[in-house]
């Protein structure tokens, strides 16, 4: 049964494109509907969900967010509606997420919110052993690409775009970096910060995704260390010992799979992939800077623009050609550009909703009680807060990007546990 609750989770997640199908989402609607009419008491519960407070003010604060985004391409006579598939994309998979959400917390209890970290973490490490698999096998890596957009399969050369997604890059690359959040809160909050053989493969599959997916995961790798050293619970010198076990058994394990593999793969490897995934330290010890490609670009993705834009924006969103408005793809630029400072605002107010009922519990049960693991819980949903804000200056995350909001969805859902009461 867990497996098949995973099924579902990485089909709405990843949304990738299925043919005759459509897509991955649908096919986890229709196994949804077929496992209802199989258990027609799960209706009962699917009702109490969506009668929920939460579920009524994400799924209005996005449909603000829709009627809002086609507001500028009106006022500014641009006709650019672009944006606004990107959030009728997001409207239908929090739908697939609603309908299958009963079925995963079906007999969870109060264990809802571990429940949903061990699903979505599952399917970050699936994935990650599909990118495996796609990066060793050619044929594999064939059939991916038959499960992707035309132009992302096009790219699939060497080690990128191997992952069963609708978007492989940033958007899969912030979700592994999401995911290293949960993972270390799962370890702390469930195994007290134990360390397992079991564990240490599991992270050592979501590093290596990373590798595949893009940097940008290895932001929430660094915020998850953050989170790791401060929570409260343990001495700090454990905390360090364990952290060091991981890495260098990470290390040990690395190195035996790399002896082994063939050597056309260790040349990709060595020649392509980590001078790919490590490219700030290659940098480093080339020039004495600390910088990537995509660094570099993204400095110049943030320019002065005029009052008038800065306010109301200038309702476009792509340039004729498809390309990005002003050759910039940076998150906050784009928002500005679009909407102005208030329409931006709105949308970060729609984001903040995700947030705003787990914050007030967590800080609510640690005044109440003083709780060491309502501390940890605060300071995991603030920091969940600033990874947001941070990919943000990268690119449009904020109330936008697919697999971090869906994540964030589940979560936010899972830890107010909604409809405890209806749960077996």
């Amino acid at each position: 049964m867990f497996w098949f609750r995973c099924f579902l989770a990485f089909c709405i997640l990843f949304n990738f494109r299925i043919p005759i199908v459509y897509n991955s989402n649908v096919l986890a609607i229709f196994c949804s509907i077929v496992y209802y009419l199989l258990f027609p008491e799960l209706f009962v519960t699917l009702f109490y969900l969506i009668k929920q407070r939460i579920v009524g003010y994400i799924f209005l604060g996005l449909t603000v967010v829709i009627l809002l985004s086609c507001l500028p391409g009106l006022i500014h006579g641009t006709s650019d509606f672009y944006i606004v598939r990107g959030f009728i994309l997001q409207f239908s998979l929090f739908l697939g997420g609603i309908i299958a959400y009963p079925i995963w917390m079906e007999g969870a209890g109060e264990r809802q919110f571990l429940r949903i970290l061990d699903i979505i973490i599952c399917c970050f490490g699936a994935q990650s052993v599909i990118e495996i698999a796609g990066f060793i096998a050619p044929p594999i890596a064939n059939v991916i690409h038959l499960f992707q957009k035309e132009e992302v399969a096009e790219i699939g050369v060497g080690f990128r775009a191997l992952a069963l997604s609708g978007n492989p890059f940033f958007d899969l690359a912030a979700g592994f970096g999401l995911c290293y959040l949960l993972f270390f809160y799962r370890l702390i909050t469930e195994y007290a910060g134990k360390i397992s053989i079991s564990q240490i493969a599991l992270f050592t599959l979501l590093v290596i995704g990373t590798f595949f997916a893009g940097r940008t995961g290895f932001v929430g790798l660094l915020i998850a260390v953050i989170y790791y050293f401060i929570v409260m619970g343990q001495p700090l010198y454990r905390k360090f010992l364990q952290f060091l076990t991981i890495f260098l058994l990470i290390g040990l394990g690395g190195l035996s799979i790399y002896w082994v593999l063939p050597f056309e793969i260790q040349s990709l490897v060595t020649g392509t992939l980590l001078p790919f995934a490590f490219e700030f330290l290659y940098s480093y010890f080339d020039e004495g800077t600390l910088t990537t490609v995509s660094t570099d670009m993204l400095s110049e993705m943030y320019f002065t623009i005029d009052w008038q834009t800065f306010i109301f924006g200038d309702g476009k969103y792509i340039n004729p050609d498809g390309s990005y408005y002003l050759y910039t793809d940076a998150g906050y630029m784009r928002n500005i550009l679009f909407y102005g400072i208030f329409g931006t605002m709105v949308l970060f107010a729609y984001h903040l909703l995700f947030f705003n009922r787990p914050i007030r519990i967590s800080l609510s049960e640690l005044i109440a009680r003083g709780k060491i693991g309502s501390y940890n819980d605060l300071l995991f949903w603030l920091l969940l807060l600033i990874y947001t804000l941070v990919l943000h200056y990268k690119g449009e995350v904020v109330g936008f990007l697919m697999i971090t909001q869906v994540m964030l969805f589940w979560l936010s859902l899972a830890y107010c546990k909604v409809f405890l009461k209806r749960t077996v």
